[in-house]
């Protein structure tokens, strides 16, 4: 059974999948859209690799194999 600590990383590493994705797919494009999009999304995930945010150790290493472009 799942202990409640891996559920809530493994949606906060859902959630920044999300994020990184977006960034990803949106990255050079110009229109306000999309400059918005991308700014949220680099405000989460500046935000979870902050060292007092939950789980911001595995955050870290998910940029590490994943950089953000």
């Amino acid at each position: 059974m799942d202990r409640i600590d891996h559920v809530k990383r493994q949606r906060k590493l859902a959630k920044l999948i999300v994020y990184h994705n977006k960034i990803v797919k949106h990255h050079g494009d110009r229109s306000p859209l999309a400059a918005e999009v991308v700014g949220e999304a680099r405000a989460a995930w500046a935000a979870a690799i902050q060292p007092d945010a939950p789980f911001s150790a595995m955050a870290l290493a998910y940029l590490e194999a994943h950089p953000l472009p």
